[in-house]
């Protein structure tokens, strides 16, 4: 199976009483030694973290940003325009997006169909 790698203990305050900077979301996907699919995989470490952003930044984000004045319920929280704001262009950044020169369009990334505003995918993360 290779080589396992090894665990390191997350930095989280220096002598000089300075807080390091957490890892970006880049930098812990580079490490990944697998891509899985859903089909068969050794490591579900990658689709574990990926449920975790979606989870826990993705959707509270999305939810805010598209149902705000819209739905009055418990999944849009103004809480989430914190993670807007702190994690929007590092996410924004994580999209594999493409030119379709049938369209002459960018393509994939995360895709939003708001029937109601009819704002795309990139409102999520200003």
């Amino acid at each position: 199976m290779g080589e396992v790698a090894q665990r390191r203990r997350p930095r989280v305050a220096r002598k000089s009483g300075t807080v390091a900077r957490p890892c970006s979301l880049r930098r812990i996907a580079r490490r990944l030694v697998e891509l899985s699919t859903f089909g068969h995989s050794e490591n579900y470490a990658d689709l574990q973290i990926c449920d975790l952003v979606c989870s826990t930044l993705l959707y509270p984000i999305a939810c805010f940003a598209y149902c705000t004045g819209h739905v009055d319920n418990v999944h849009v929280q103004p809480r989430a325009a914190t993670l807007r704001h702190r994690y929007g262009e590092q996410l924004k950044a994580l999209q594999y997006q493409y030119h379709n020169p049938q369209t002459d369009c960018h393509e994939g990334g995360i895709v939003v169909s708001d029937a109601i505003a009819r704002r795309n995918g990139s409102f999520m993360f200003r």
